[in-house]
């Protein structure tokens, strides 16, 4: 019940809910984000390029 009450603020809440929700399921916790994206397989947020139809892109954010 310690999360109903949260709300909308998703962004200042996900890290602590993922982290005790790795506890809950007994895996590690992501690592630690560094500068080489390719290197960051498991991590709170992997950052991506999407390329839209016409040609532009932008950065989206997968989560852990």
């Amino acid at each position: 019940m310690r999360w109903v009450d949260s709300g909308g603020a998703e962004r200042s809440n996900y890290q602590s809910f993922l982290i005790e929700l790795c506890d809950l399921l007994g895996v590690s916790h992501p690592d630690p984000a560094v500068p080489d994206n390719t290197k960051n397989l498991y991590t709170f947020e992997h950052s991506i390029t999407v390329t839209h139809a016409d040609g532009s892109t932008s950065t989206n954010y997968i989560d852990l």
